[in-house]
């Protein structure tokens, strides 16, 4: 196991756009990953939609693996309420986006908030691909601290231009059968439009994953589901985010316009 990231990029939580901007927008990244991944992103919707985005860092992470032994998936999700939570105060709209394993926390915070005007999943592994969604890979998966991800050297190439770990914790599958069941029943309360962003390429979510999204949720008006071609779990990493930030930052806006 390696104690510290792959990557040789400094790890820091950070916020774009001014402070008093009328709109917020909290990004909440994957487990085993890092802010790293969204300057581009964040820096966009802060000019287009004069918001103050804020990507902080969850427990446990932008140090050493073995702090990700420390934590519960509890603790990651009362982070995540803290920080939208901070976000909310003054009552601007407010946009929470979940990235991967920070979409089940994206929806599970909402209810922190009671101006939120939208959810964002990208590539949440609501649907597991074979053989994830065995419960049984789950509780053999547990008897060892740390497992090395899957990686292909493409993979891993593109996780390098952000802090990430290179190995998963054996408690991270079960955390993610669990999450499922806790954003499902959440989902059915849900009563903000959402956007599903999924890929046919995905190692470990399904492209039905952001169909099942919009399916369990709430009865609001706006959700959509966009599922990419072509493209791995690595939406903000691959060359191509620009596509996907345009995508988030139209849906966000037609959102934003609606309420005004």
């Amino acid at each position: 196991m390696e104690s510290m990231s792959a990557s040789e990029t400094h790890p820091a939580a950070f916020a774009a756009g001014r402070a008093d901007a009328p709109v917020r927008i909290v990004v909440l990244h994957g487990y085993t990953g890092s802010p790293g991944e969204f300057h581009q992103l964040a820096e966009s919707l802060a000019a287009r939609l004069d918001a103050r985005v804020v990507v902080p860092f969850l427990p446990g992470h932008g140090t050493h693996e073995s702090s990700l032994l420390r934590v519960s998936f509890d603790d990651l999700l009362e982070a995540a309420r803290g920080h939208v939570r901070r976000a909310a105060q003054g009552g601007h709209p407010l946009v929470i986006m979940g990235h991967s394993f920070g979409g089940y926390l994206a929806v599970l915070a909402r209810e922190e908030a009671p101006q939120c005007r939208a959810l964002v999943l990208t590539v949440v592994p609501y649907a597991l691909r074979f053989p994830f969604a065995l419960p049984l890979l789950a509780w053999l998966m547990r008897w060892r601290d740390f497992w090395r991800k899957p990686l292909s050297a493409e993979e891993e190439a593109l996780r390098r231009q952000a802090f990430f770990y290179l190995d998963m914790p054996g408690s991270a599958l079960s955390w993610v059968q669990a999450a499922n069941g806790k954003m499902r029943a959440a989902l059915r309360s849900c009563t903000v439009p959402i956007l599903a962003i999924g890929t046919d390429g995905d190692d470990i979510a399904t492209p039905e994953s952001a169909p099942r999204i919009i399916a369990d949720s709430g009865p609001a008006r706006g959700s959509k589901v966009i599922v990419l071609d072509g493209r791995s779990h690595e939406i903000f990493l691959d060359g191509r985010q620009g596509e996907v930030i345009g995508l988030i930052g139209d849906f966000i806006a037609h959102t934003l316009a609606r309420h005004a």
